[in-house]
């Protein structure tokens, strides 16, 4: 028993007869194929999931990037203050230091200018 089957886009008005064993295997192919749509379908939403992870991705790296780049710019005010501080401390120091000998040579002269006429009365 053969089946009369025809396809509209291969044939215009030609009919195709297929012998049983042949219209069961394009049965077959067909119900394949609706399995490859189905694969195709999941591979689809798989292929949706993995664009949205993607995108979730690129967000992260985007803030990632900013409080990155912020992190950076503090850094670099820090290391700014830093330098300033210690030339502020370095001054200081200076100016600390200078004091300090401003009031050992006070200190000398108001000693020497005190004994200075008790030894000379003594001779």
């Amino acid at each position: 028993m053969s089946l009369p089957i025809f396809s509209q886009k291969d044939t215009e008005t030609k009919l195709v007869c297929l012998p049983t064993e042949q219209a069961k295997e394009v049965v077959k192919d067909l119900k394949g194929y609706d399995f490859c749509q189905q694969e195709r379908d999941s591979l689809k939403a798989e292929i949706t999931d993995l664009y949205n992870i993607i995108g979730q991705d690129s967000i992260l790296l985007s803030k990632y990037i900013v409080s990155t780049d912020t992190l950076l710019l503090l850094n670099e005010k820090c290391l700014e203050q830093s330098s300033i501080l210690s030339l502020e401390i370095k001054n200081k120091d200076e100016k600390i230091k200078s004091l300090k000998s401003t009031r050992t040579i006070t200190l000398l002269t108001t000693v020497l200018g005190t004994l200075t006429p008790i030894l000379l009365s003594r001779n």
